[in-house]
């Protein structure tokens, strides 16, 4: 899988933030079930930088997929099967 910028080879694209400074590499995370994991290794190696771009609240793109991964964990620790539950929770995202 390739990612296309739509400025071509202009990979300032990938600094381009919404009002709350979210980049791309955000937007990325906050939706890691629907895509595959070979988008994030592109958005982290076109520009190593983009780990520690943070939003307007302080968040890193690494920061955001922790808590999400917490989510689902804690939503299911006590759970007596723990991966159905994670299954199931990843069947409701």
């Amino acid at each position: 899988m390739e990612i296309k910028t739509p400025l071509g080879h202009d990979m300032t694209v990938l600094w381009t933030s919404d009002e709350n400074d979210y980049v791309p590499l955000h937007y990325a995370v906050l939706n890691i079930d629907e895509y595959p994991m070979e988008v994030l290794e592109q958005l982290v190696n076109a520009d190593i930088n983009n780990v520690v771009a943070q939003t307007k609240s302080g968040m890193t793109p690494l920061q955001i997929a922790l808590l999400k991964s917490t989510e689902k964990t804690h939503h299911c620790k006590n759970s007596p099967s723990s991966t159905r539950c994670l299954i199931r929770w990843k069947e409701m995202d």
